[in-house]
């Protein structure tokens, strides 16, 4: 196969897998919360910067979740909205939890007249409850929470500390804050939050302890919340509490009908609430619980894959290609008679090189113009470095006849062989760009023109050193005409 058809084959397979990984993109997110079926058709999926996912849905009796109980009531009298379950505010919502703003109750010293505080938060009936990846949570110095369930307590928690100076920014240990768990499938909590022992005048550092439930790792303790009069505040924007959710009145044993969708199993949750729960196989991503159901995520590899080797294949044509140019370019330049001529002369092996295209850009920074040392009638002289450190000029000649390839090579390979100390030595060329390159070594200082006209030196000069500049370049030229195995004239030798 030709490389233009490699090169079209390698395109094409670049842009249907550029297309097709667009379409599976929106698969790869493992929340089914951000699939393409987010809510039902007709539905909005957005409240604020919420995302509503079914089978929860936007709208009071609008028909847009799977039962009453997963109607959200987004509230557009805040900017931006806030959705709310009940009287919940909802801040997320995943494939088996739901996330809420938290409360808190606080206990403080007021005049030394300890007071109980208490709060309770109520699920029942619903089918949420309090998950047990939340801890109750303490904040004081000399406060205890416990926490009931029709009188019978499932939860304590004790915060003490008889000084400022035994606090530290450490986990919630029992100095200054302590954390409990709770049990699973909690649907009402009761706290009762009291004194540990009758508060003294040492406690006015201290003066309010805190109770509160925090989602596991979402609190850290810090010595400030002691006195923090901004905490309660501060700790229900940024420490939430999570509830489990699952569908009632079905469980997975369901003959009845189709429960999940193509693409999804279903699963039996781990609360003691009964119910079911929807969720895509392993491989595939959308929401388990709408038509189209889940897609594999498989394709998406695939794709991938696929994306990845024909950018492999399409850079490697690339480099193929320009590599058979440079090869075309350089036979048609005579670079196969240059090394015969070097293979046939032992002498010449040290003597020319052929340099790369890629070398010389590099050596004279593709070619800046900054790096210009002149401009003549056959073409431009750069100024360049090669890789070993030496100062080289390279000239760009304007154009070259093709038809006289071999008289130029000739030239170069009795070029090379000249070893005079007044004549600039062609250490090499490049035959690999459509105008062969030549490069000479550096010579410092400008032309004679101009330490003629335009000498900046300082340094006196004298019609000796004039008599003597002018024999040794008589020298040069006679060496050229005559020292030489074929004579080389040069036809327009100028100060410049």
């Amino acid at each position: 196969m030709q490389i233009s058809s490699l090169l079209n084959l390698a395109m094409l397979l670049l842009f249907l897998s550029h297309l097709s990984w667009t379409v599976a993109a929106i698969y790869s997110d493992r929340s089914f919360a951000d699939a393409p079926n987010i809510a039902k058709p007709g539905c909005l999926s957005k409240c604020g910067d919420l995302t509503v996912p079914y089978p929860f849905g936007i709208g009071i009796k609008a028909n847009c979740s799977i039962n009453p109980f997963f109607d959200i009531n987004c509230n557009p009298s805040f900017d931006p909205p806030k959705a709310f379950l009940g009287n919940l505010e909802v801040l997320g919502i995943s494939e088996t939890k739901v996330q809420i703003r938290n409360k808190l109750t606080s206990l403080c010293v007021d005049d030394f007249t300890p007071q109980d505080a208490n709060f309770e938060m109520d699920l029942s009936g619903t089918p949420f409850s309090f998950s047990n990846q939340n801890k109750l949570t303490v904040v004081g110095c000399n406060h205890v929470s416990f926490m009931s369930k029709l009188g019978t307590y499932i939860s304590a928690c004790v915060a003490v500390c008889s000084k400022p100076q035994e606090l530290s920014n450490v986990s919630c240990t029992g100095i200054g804050c302590c954390q409990a768990s709770i049990p699973k499938g909690l649907q009402y909590i009761d706290t009762t939050m009291m004194f540990l022992n009758k508060p003294s005048g040492d406690d006015n550092f201290n003066p309010c302890g805190y109770s509160f439930l925090a989602e596991q790792n979402s609190y850290i303790f810090s010595i400030s919340d002691i006195s923090d009069p901004s905490f309660i505040d501060r700790t229900m924007e940024t420490v939430h509490l999570l509830i489990d959710w699952a569908i009632p009145s079905r469980t997975c044993n369901d003959s009845s009908g189709i429960i999940c969708e193509e693409g999804s199993v279903c699963v039996d949750p781990d609360t003691t609430l009964g119910g079911y729960r929807c969720s895509c196989s392993q491989g595939y991503q959308g929401n388990p619980y709408l038509s189209p159901g889940c897609q594999g995520l498989l394709v998406g590899c695939g794709l991938c894959v696929l994306l990845a080797v024909s950018l492999w294949l399409y850079k490697l044509l690339r480099k193929t290609r320009a590599t058979q140019l440079k090869q075309s370019i350089f036979k048609r330049n005579g670079g196969l008679l240059l090394q015969q001529h070097m293979s046939a002369h032992d002498l010449l092996l040290g003597k020319i090189r052929i340099f790369t295209s890629k070398e010389l850009k590099r050596a004279t920074d593709r070619f800046n113009e900054n790096r210009i040392l002149g401009r003549g009638g056959q073409g431009t002289v750069y100024k360049g470095m090669l890789s070993d450190g030496r100062i080289v000029a390279v000239k760009k000649s304007k154009q070259v006849d093709e038809n006289q390839q071999e008289e130029f090579i000739n030239e170069v390979v009795i070029l090379s062989q000249i070893n005079h100390r007044n004549v600039v030595k062609l250490l090499g060329c490049c035959l690999e760009t459509e105008v062969p390159l030549l490069v000479y070594e550096f010579i410092p200082n400008g032309t004679l023109y101009d330490l003629i006209h335009e000498d900046s030196t300082g340094f006196p000069f004298s019609w000796d050193l004039r008599l003597r500049i002018a024999a040794e370049i008589a020298d040069a030229l006679a060496y050229l005409h005559y020292a030489t195995s074929i004579p080389i004239y040069h036809r327009d030798p100028t100060s410049s």
